[in-house]
């Protein structure tokens, strides 16, 4: 999965260590397709819902990467596969250009019916190479988030697993359907469909000062997720998360008042925005025990969650929420003031408003 090694291939970008590439494995080598129909007759309706957080949602303008998930994948290359358990130990999984349900067989994983599987196909770029392990945890950590949001909505509890290939596995703890309240269910599946990273082929507009405070994370709901998935307790010893709002004059100030930032300084840091007019920069950072500890992979996952969370809490038609991977490490430690000793800012988002 991911070790201190593919830490040390982000880092080999950063600064003057050895370049070792991040490499994938091919994860959907132990599948054959048995069927494909068109629609999901077969399947219950939670069964649906789940497969439909993988489709694309929306087709948008003024931007190269058009096509959009409920979740963000840079360059919209989405290269995440969604698979459900089902009574007859078919995997089943949904395409997502035609919709059809597609149904397989494999024989090589020890898995359970109503268990839910995250796979992949390697389509990353070549520029990504030294980044793509960590791009790929992080973006399943998107998903995973809507996925464990929705199965607390219906009551339904699962456990992490880890897979051979580098797979993601929701252990199914409890397969009774339960009540749900179908307005939350709405409310979450419209966040995901205005959710946005902002255009790219103009500038951003202004600041508006009256959606300064807006992106708050609900800490308690989001860490329960975390918490009652992975096991883990020490979440936020192991993540960080620093926010910074700007006070509408391009100077950025985190919650306690202290380390003003200038916006020429994030400028600096990633040239595509003009941060003068972007509301908040926030900042998720790892501590370095967590590569310590063997496979780091559960805690990319939730860096991927508590940053799907922070998009969709700035999600509507007039915002945007861009996270961003690729930045000069030391660069962010610099103009943050932040000590590199113990953690490593890991993960970035950019919020704002859009026309």
């Amino acid at each position: 999965m991911y070790y201190l090694r593919d830490f040390m291939g982000e880092l080999s970008r950063n600064y003057e260590y050895p370049m070792i590439k991040q490499e994938l494995p091919y994860f959907l080598s132990t599948y054959s397709k048995v069927k494909e129909i068109e629609t999901g007759g077969e399947l219950s309706q939670y069964e649906r819902l789940i497969l439909s957080l993988n489709d694309y949602v929306r087709v948008e303008q003024y931007t190269h990467y058009k096509v959009h998930k409920g979740y963000p994948s840079p360059r919209s290359i989405y290269p995440l596969k969604l698979f459900l358990v089902t009574y007859d130990e078919n995997h089943v999984s949904k395409n997502d250009r035609n919709g059809q349900y597609e149904f397989y067989r494999n024989n090589c994983l020890d898995v359970s019916i109503g268990d839910i599987i995250i796979g992949f196909e390697d389509s990353y770029p070549q520029h990504y190479e030294y980044i793509k392990k960590s791009l790929l945890l992080l973006e399943m950590g998107h998903l995973l988030y809507n996925i464990l949001f929705i199965a607390k909505e219906y009551g339904k509890r699962y456990t992490y697993r880890v897979l051979p290939n580098l797979g993601i596995l929701l252990h199914a703890e409890d397969n009774t359907d339960n009540e749900y309240d179908e307005k939350n269910i709405e409310a979450f599946l419209q966040s995901c469909q205005e959710r946005n990273s902002g255009p790219y082929l103009y500038p951003l507009t202004p600041f508006k000062n009256e959606r300064a405070a807006s992106a708050e994370i609900d800490e308690k709901m989001v860490y329960d997720l975390i918490f009652n998935f992975f096991s883990i307790s020490e979440i936020r010893q192991a993540v960080s998360i620093q926010f910074y709002h700007n006070n509408g004059e391009g100077i950025y100030r985190k919650e306690d008042g202290h380390e003003d930032i200038h916006y020429r300084q994030l400028n600096e840091l990633y040239p595509y925005i003009n941060f003068y007019g972007t509301s908040h920069f926030v900042i998720i950072s790892l501590n370095h025990d967590v590569f310590r500890q063997g496979d780091s992979t559960p805690y990319l996952l939730m860096v991927g969650m508590i940053a799907q969370h922070i998009c969709l809490r700035y999600s509507s038609k007039e915002r945007y929420c861009r996270p961003i991977k690729s930045f000069r490490i030391e660069e962010v430690e610099k103009v943050f003031s932040m000590n590199g000793t113990n953690q490593t800012p890991y993960y970035c988002l950019i919020a704002g408003d859009i026309e």
